[in-house]
């Protein structure tokens, strides 16, 4: 609209649809678009001291914001003290930024597991910290469950001792991005059954800070994962358990159509990224992996009808990969383990390593082992300054037939 207004006001803290004046005619007017609802403005009252609780404050105004509408949180701390929220489809809840905007939770009067609950159309989260005080429960500050297109964007969590956002249901088109998780479990977890098809998780830092745990738990052994992509992001320092525990990123289940490229994950008990029982069309390239407890890249068939097939992983570096935590397995830069399925039609290199093999015990520190059929490698990768006490490192364990080998090793 190409004429010159004022704008007349805001009513009851309501935002969007705004009444205007046109200088020239003197007629009143509506620019409608989405609400949007100020948590501190007349009728909500949000306390941004953090001492008396928001949360019959915030319930009213998903009310009355409705569908599509957005929920902004002006600078400050929030108490949250009744529990979760279920939002509307569409709806957005928005803060000034996570350097000054926090939402607290606290079980004082019951927290449940669902803080943010995004299980509907198009809903947001964005632009806040999420706290937790006073739990001991299993909570996770965001959860999708049954979700489509659902966005994280610019959220930092801290002090959830079982993880950050927790993905569940039929999950389509999600998106997590410029995420922060610092002291938790799992960074990012599913539900088993989980039915993923899109997610996108980008410009992420995971610090595990010695916990037992894994940077992204991507478990779906009953469910699926397909068309994914991680990238531009860091995981770094989980600790090993007596379960599986201590990955970077860890893949379970059927997995498709996949791209895992240019994180640092560092100081790693286990691998830096797994994948497991199955999958195809994955992309492992650029990459940097530094201290990592077993292999740079490892994937792993359980089952005979388990099948790898297109997997490419180059372009990776990795420094220190040593078998020093769990001396069951070889060390090194990636171990393909085929005992029971089979890799087919997949490539690996050119890569890097440096310092890299089997640190503890002198059996087999490989590049490479327990190939499967047809997997090419070429110019596989490049080694520097191998360590000490190294068995065979430089061995490449072609378990498999009509596999081709392609001056594998550069020294």
């Amino acid at each position: 609209m190409n004429r010159s207004t004022d704008q007349l006001g805001i009513t009851n803290g309501i935002l969007g649809q705004k009444d205007y004046r046109d200088r020239v005619t003197g007629v009143a007017f509506h620019m409608r678009g989405p609400k949007q609802i100020d948590m501190r403005a007349h009728g909500y009252d949000a306390d941004n001291t953090g001492v008396a609780s928001s949360w019959v404050a915030l319930n009213n105004a998903k009310t009355a914001v409705g569908t599509g509408g957005e929920i902004f949180f002006p600078p400050g701390r929030y108490l949250l003290d009744q529990g979760g929220i279920e939002y509307l489809a569409g709806q957005t809840i928005r803060g000034a930024g996570p350097e000054l905007t926090t939402l607290v939770f606290s079980n004082s009067a019951g927290l449940g597991s669902n803080l943010i609950k995004l299980a509907q159309y198009g809903q947001t989260v964005r632009d806040l910290s999420i706290d937790v005080t006073n739990t001991t429960k299993t909570t996770y500050p965001i959860r999708l469950i049954n979700s489509t297109g659902a966005r994280v964007v610019n959220v930092k969590v801290n002090g959830f001792a079982e993880g950050g956002v927790y993905l569940a249901g039929s999950s389509v088109d999600s998106e997590i991005t410029d995420y922060q998780s610092r002291g938790a479990k799992y960074g990012i977890i599913t539900d088993p059954s989980s039915i993923i098809n899109g997610l996108n998780i980008s410009r992420f830092l995971i610090d595990g800070q010695g916990v037992t745990g894994d940077g992204l738990e991507i478990n779906v052994p009953t469910g699926s994962l397909q068309k994914f992509n991680f990238s531009h992001g860091t995981i770094c320092n989980y600790a090993l358990s007596t379960s599986r525990n201590g990955l970077g990123i860890g893949i379970a289940g059927p997995a498709k159509r996949g791209v895992i490229s240019h994180i640092k994950v560092t100081n790693t008990a286990l691998d830096g990224i797994h994948l497991e029982d199955g999958g195809s069309d994955i992309l492992i390239h650029s990459n940097q992996f530094e201290d990592i407890g077993r292999a740079a890249v490892s994937v792993q068939m359980r089952l005979a009808a388990h099948l790898y097939e297109a997997i490419n992983v180059y372009g990776n570096t990795a420094t220190r990969a040593f078998a020093t935590r769990d001396t069951s397995t070889p060390g090194g830069v990636y171990e393909f383990s085929g005992q029971a399925g089979s890799i087919k039609a997949s490539r690996i290199g050119p890569n890097m390593a440096r310092d890299c093999g089997q640190a503890t015990k002198d059996t087999v520190g490989a590049l490479l082992s327990g190939l499967a059929s047809y997997c090419r490698i070429d110019e596989m990768t490049t080694i520097r300054q191998l360590g000490t006490g190294v068995g065979d490192a430089l061995a490449v364990r072609d378990g498999g037939t009509n596999n081709r080998v392609a001056t594998p090793i550069r020294i």
